[in-house]
């Protein structure tokens, strides 16, 4: 396949990716954690610099402890880069995501990009994106506002790198691949785990007294862009520290010594939540892909797909170890999807090349000189040049049963649970508003008074707090914020709250109920006002 009609299927690939997903990126109320993920871009426009308005937390166990004020629990790389979409696209969640599904854009042709440098053809590396495309790896950390896509994208970046530096032995692919290290650091903390493998690769690769100085120019490089923070801890020192202290260096479970050590129980951990949300199948498909494609590495001395797959079989261990057993990692793991997905097409590309090979036909007595697989090759007679032999007809013809049978496959297990029927639910009631989040959050806000204290859960808070109304966080954990502890006037919970029966640890009162509760692909709200105490006379 010629170069620019790859590129072309690869940007097909890209938008199908986006006309699937934008819409329904737009349509949806907030998911899990976007409460706090879709809101410091916004503060940054008005601001410059990331915070909470509606997470004023006192409490100093809390990873929000005077977010109101700065935000320090994550790095503010992502909230810098989603800033810019608020200026042009309206403040609703779907803006912060659709930052995030272009990182996913790009990060899709990094795979192709990365695909291609491990040896696989155009074909089999276009197979890859598009399975990745509509994956459950990729489905979560590329349409909900959340770091972890943008993080990755470095990550694939930094392996792209020193797959090229292992090659030329230049310094400057060295400086780039410190530079992504860095970024993904502001990023989120799990850049943490290609930092790792980068400096474990430099060094084993490394010769001489270059096995110190290289690995010091990644830290170095990453160093420095990393310093890029310290401005903004300038500001709030010692909220910084209460903040990177709770989210980081608290004691959850073992410590990371003995799980290092005995990993076994952070694993089974990640693998069990990680297995419900993916799916048995493509879990499967997934692990048996690099399973393959790993022993033909090991077994061929390709050094650049085998540097791949023990990078991705690495990223399940450190990612585990670090992480712990204290919450699950969805979004994390698209790092490794990344880094599998290219062994899975060059399973995909194995399978084609063996049945390839089985429908050649062997009727010719002098097959095995024909020199199909261009290893013996005819001699040249009079003034002609040396080439391969034609290939044979039969054996030129594609075995289309086969290549149905691998789509159907690749079907089967990729496009159940792709977001194709929510999709056609929000497309049927385009225009219902209660299958449409914005407009449900903007007829709900319009409809209370203007001056009032609201707590609002997840699927609706950053509605409130881009409409300008003085909003708090519907949330009564003590390591995220205490509402119980503050005064408001209504309580507005979505299916979010009223699942885990958030009202019943307050002092409210039921009043309204907006929405369909039946549909659960419909948005949900209901409305509370808060009790005042009882007063004896």
């Amino acid at each position: 396949m010629k170069t620019c009609q790859a590129k072309w299927l690869l940007s097909l690939i890209c938008l199908a990716f986006l006309a699937i997903r934008v819409p329904i990126m737009y349509l949806q109320p907030g998911g899990q954690d976007e409460d706090c993920y879709a809101v410091p871009g916004f503060t940054i426009l008005s601001s410059g610099i990331p915070k909470l308005p509606h997470v004023p937390a006192r409490n100093p166990e809390s990873v929000y402890y005077h977010a109101d004020e700065a935000l320090y629990s994550e790095p503010p790389l992502y909230f810098y880069y989603q800033a810019p979409f608020y200026l042009i696209f309206p403040a609703v969640y779907g803006t912060a995501r659709l930052a995030s599904a272009l990182a996913g854009v790009v990060l899709l042709g990094l795979v192709y990009r990365l695909c291609r440098e491990i040896g696989i053809s155009s074909i089999a590396s276009l197979w890859t994106v598009a399975m990745l495309s509509i994956s459950r790896w990729f489905y979560f950390p590329a349409t909900t506002a959340r770091p972890d896509i943008l993080c990755a994208t470095f990550g694939v970046a930094v392996i792209l790198m020193l797959l090229k530096w292992q090659e030329t032995r230049n310094v400057k692919s060295l400086f780039l691949a410190g530079l992504g290290i860095g970024l993904g650091g502001l990023t989120h903390p799990f850049a943490i785990v290609y930092a790792i493998q980068a400096a474990a690769w430099v060094a084993i690769c490394s010769r001489g007294w270059q096995r110190l100085r290289n690995p010091l120019i990644l830290g170095a490089v990453a160093g420095l862009a990393c310093s890029l923070w310290i401005p903004l801890i300038a500001m709030h020192p010692e909220v910084f520290r209460v903040q990177f202290t709770n989210q980081l260096l608290s004691d959850y479970g073992p410590p990371l010594w003995e799980r290092a050590i005995f990993p076994l129980e952070s694993m089974e951990y990640h693998a069990r939540h990680l297995w419900a949300h993916i799916g048995t199948l493509q879990a499967i498909v997934v692990l048996a892909g690099l399973t393959m494609t790993s022993l033909h590495a090991f077994r061929s001395a390709k050094t650049h797909l085998l540097a791949v797959c023990l990078c991705a079989w690495s990223s399940i261990y450190i990612l585990s170890v670090a992480v712990g057993t204290h919450h699950p990692t969805l979004g994390y793991w698209v790092y490794f999807a990344a880094l599998a997905f290219p062994s899975v097409g060059a399973a995909i590309e194995q399978l084609f090349e063996m049945q390839e090979r089985v429908t050649i036909p062997r009727t010719s007595p002098n097959f095995a000189r024909a020199g199909y697989n261009n290893e013996i090759r005819s001699e040249p007679k009079d003034d002609q040049t040396t080439r391969p032999p034609p290939r044979p007809e039969n054996g030129g013809r594609k075995n289309w049963p086969f290549y149905f049978a691998v789509v159907s496959l690749c079907a089967f297990v990729f496009l159940p649970g792709s977001g194709l029927r929510t999709l056609a639910v929000h497309l049927t009631h385009l225009d219902d508003p209660n299958y449409n989040s914005p407009r449900f959050a903007r007829n709900l806000i319009q409809s209370m008074p203007a001056q009032s204290v609201y707590a609002v859960d997840t699927q609706f808070a950053f509605d409130f707090v881009a409409s300008g109304r003085t909003t708090l966080l519907a949330q009564i954990m003590p390591q995220y914020f205490q509402l119980q502890e503050t005064q408001y006037d209504y309580l507005i919970l979505s299916r979010y709250g009223d699942q885990s029966e958030l009202e019943r640890h307050l002092t409210v009162k039921f009043i309204h109920a907006y929405g369909l509760k039946e549909d659960k692909w419909a948005c949900y709200a209901e409305l509370y006002s808060k009790k005042l105490p009882d007063t004896q006379p």
